[in-house]
Parts: C-alpha cells; sequence; structure tokens
C-alpha cells in the first residue's frame, strides 16, 4: 500500500477523534511539537524507527510527552503496535491538511527556479483562490532545476507550467 493512502487513513482517524472532542486546534498544536521533535531530533526520530520493543517506545512516549491527551497517546501507541512509526511524518502533514482543509485554508507547494517578488506570489495567490474558492497559503519551494515556470502542488493535483515540462510535450508531439 502506498505511503500516502496509508498515512491518510490514520490522519483521517485522528481528525474524526479530534473532531468529536472538538479539539483540531488542540490536537494540531500536540502534533507540531510531535512533529517539531521528529525533523529537528535525529536521535529521537532513530529511536522512534528503531527495532526496540514497543513497550519500552511507548513509556518514552509518555514520559516526553506527559502533556499529551490520553486517546493523543493512544493513537501514537496504536502506530507503534503496528509499526507504522515510520507513517508518522506523513500522517502529522496529511492531519494538518485536514484542518486546514475544514477552515476553507489551502496550503500548496509552488515550485519556482527563483525567489520571486511579492507581487508576483500575490497573484498566484489570488488566482489560486479564484479557482478553489478557499484561503491560500503559499508554501514556497525555490527549485532552480526547474530552469523556468512554475510548479503547483495543490491537494492532489500537480499543475505543471515548467518550460521542462512544455519542451517534454513538444518532443513527444514530434516524435509521434
Amino acid at each position: 500500500m502506498l505511503i500516502s493512502a496509508i498515512s491518510k487513513r490514520y490522519s483521517e482517524a485522528l481528525f474524526m477523534l479530534a473532531s468529536e472532542k472538538d479539539s483540531l486546534t488542540e490536537f494540531k498544536n500536540y502534533l507540531i511539537l510531535l512533529e517539531n521533535l521528529l525533523t529537528q531530533s535525529k536521535i529521537f526520530k532513530n529511536f522512534l524507527l528503531s527495532p526496540i520493543s514497543k513497550t519500552i517506545k511507548k513509556e518514552i512516549i509518555k514520559k516526553i510527552f506527559p502533556e499529551f491527551p490520553l486517546f493523543l497517546h493512544n493513537f501514537i501507541y496504536l502506530i507503534i503496535d503496528k509499526r507504522r512509526e515510520n507513517y508518522l511524518e506523513n500522517i502529522i502533514l496529511e492531519f494538518k491538511k485536514l484542518t486546514e482543509s475544514k477552515k476553507g485554508i489551502i496550503s500548496p507547494e509552488v515550485y519556482l527556479p527563483f525567489s520571486p517578488q511579492d507581487e508576483l506570489l500575490n497573484k498566484i495567490k489570488e488566482t489560486l483562490e479564484k479557482i478553489y474558492h478557499k484561503t491560500i497559503q503559499i508554501n514556497l519551494r525555490i527549485d532552480p532545476d526547474l530552469i523556468g515556470g512554475i510548479k503547483i502542488k495543490i491537494q492532489d493535483k500537480l499543475i505543471d507550467g515548467s518550460f521542462k515540462y512544455h519542451l517534454n510535450f513538444l518532443k513527444e508531439k514530434m516524435t509521434h
């Protein structure tokens, strides 16, 4: 099964649980703490991904995050029991997308070959807001390999307006 499918399934379950408890923002904040530790501490990440016993992992999680609500601890324990720790970062990412979507916010990844002026970013944002009828928060990624053009990952779509894509498209048309 694809990583994204597994991550989506777990994040949707967590989202439903948080919604039932009316604690979406609280859950998101706790998950951001966990995400920060995962991304900033190789020691913690290696520990979580190691073949250490599940019981020890759970005890350490409980000690590191004593402020987490019981149901969030139980969710993390389920991930440990199912040996899905390597999906945790993606689960958190998917959960954040779900909470933003519920608030009417979409956070597309916009790839450009250079650092753009604010005017260009505002035009991209306004255009996407008109298309999707939601608030857009752009995650800018500078990709010098693009040479020119733009790529946008939004929800489950990739809008590829890069020169490379168009050149490859022309090449295929000319060879067929």
